[in-house]
């Protein structure tokens, strides 16, 4: 073989990897309801905020799409390995609050202009290129209604670049003043991202005043994270299996109840999140494990039981907060149970539970590890001397790549 046939060969398959056109997308309007189209079929959003290292993942479970929150010259990795897995990408442009910026500031804004309209030059005829997103929750702790007019400036300077392709914003729930201030000053927005937890079964009632559709760009699960009989207790953190659940109606009633107006979802968060605790947001436990939250979205978006189901971890004791002394032993108690028959490891950590001591992308330190393997016996572990805000993290694993969380708040006093 002469040396131009492997040359010839490596710069083929070297094309053959690099991205193909820019991918038609455009929304559909049938009365009171909208489609999603992509190159000329319905696509109906099922995905997560993600790293690049779970997008295979997520293409397995059945997840066609992910968002991010902002983009640089990395996002084109992210765009490439998106397009490879078959994946689409929400790209989102991060409108500042930080670092002394003003919405009120004429240079300020033009600068941010500028900067969006060279990342929408450099990603706009990417094939995985979904929809943009502008901003994400820039209008909480900024100026009103300065923040909501430089939305719409800046929607507008992304549909001069890249025109027909739909443009949204991302806004942290929805309350009156809200949609009254998106109604009046951003009139170009195509469709509404709307990130909401708690107020999800709600929310749908709450966004009749838009007459465009929406995306849950974030959503997990709604259930009380205070314990209104122990207010002392501080933050109240559910079980993976309390979570998986509540996520399963939500996805139900609030994203899959209303087609036509409710475009799909991205979960909140696919991997490790360190918003809140390390184990509050996460869908893994930090040596890989999947959460039953896993489960439930690969059934959602398949309608297919996952080979291996996460393990649960029950009858818990203590089973509600408590207070302890300085010190003294702590009794505790709980059972694996496993649907496919494994036997459940579990591990006991003592950790922080005071979020001001601790700042968003930290990872927690853990006070003390106490026991692991099948443990069928209580075990009796030592309270922190300092008095504080606290929490027991009990962690499950199947040894199949199956594992599960549950935590106990408690003061120590």
């Amino acid at each position: 073989m002469s040396i131009a046939a492997p040359v010839a060969l490596l710069a083929s398959l070297l094309m053959s990897s690099q991205p193909a056109g820019p991918s038609k997308v455009q929304l559909v309007q049938q009365g009171e309801k909208f489609t999603l189209m992509r190159n000329g079929q319905p696509y109906f959003i099922k995905g997560a905020g993600a790293p690049m290292e779970k997008l295979v993942e997520l293409k397995k479970l059945g997840a066609n799409s992910v968002r991010t929150w902002g983009m640089d010259d990395n996002s084109k990795f992210f765009l490439d390995e998106a397009h490879r897995q078959g994946i689409t990408v929400t790209l989102g442009f991060w409108m500042r609050k930080e670092d002394g910026f003003k919405y009120t500031d004429p240079k300020m804004l033009a600068e941010q202009e500028a900067e969006l309209r060279g990342w929408v030059r450099k990603y706009k005829n990417h094939p995985a290129l979904l929809v943009w997103a502008v901003g994400n929750e820039q209008e909480l702790g900024t100026e009103w209604p300065e923040v909501f007019i430089q939305t719409e400036r800046l929607i507008r300077a992304v549909k001069e670049e890249d025109p027909g392709r739909p443009v949204m914003t991302v806004v942290a729930d929805m309350w009156p003043e809200k949609m009254e201030n998106l109604l009046k000053h951003v009139p170009s927005v195509d469709l509404l991202g709307v990130n909401s937890y708690g107020g999800l079964p709600t929310v749908h009632e709450r966004m009749k005043p838009f007459k465009k559709p929406y995306v849950v760009t974030e959503f997990a699960f709604s259930l009380p994270d205070k314990d209104e009989a122990r207010p002392w207790a501080g933050h109240i953190e559910p079980s993976s299996t309390e979570k998986a659940k509540s996520a399963e109606t939500n996805y139900k009633n609030s994203i899959l109840a209303f087609p036509g107006r409710v475009l799909g979802s991205y979960y909140f968060y696919w991997g490790l999140s360190s918003v809140g605790t390390a184990s509050v947001h996460s869908t893994h436990l930090q040596t890989g494990e999947s959460l039953a939250v896993v489960d439930v979205m690969h059934r959602m978006w398949t309608g297919k039981q996952p080979t291996n189901r996460a393990p649960e971890i029950r009858n818990v004791l203590p089973s509600a907060p408590f207070k302890a002394a300085p010190g003294s032993a702590i009794k505790l108690d709980a059972k694996g149970f496993d649907a496919d028959g494994h036997s459940v490891y579990l591990k006991y950590e003592i950790l922080g539970n005071d979020p001001k001591k601790r700042f968003v992308g930290d990872f927690e330190q853990r006070l003390a590890s106490f026991g692991e393997g099948p443990l069928w016996q209580p075990v009796t572990v030592k309270a922190p001397n300092e008095p504080g805000l606290y929490r027991i993290l009990i962690v499950g694993r199947d040894g199949h790549g199956g594992g599960a969380t549950h935590t106990i708040s408690f003061v120590v006093e």
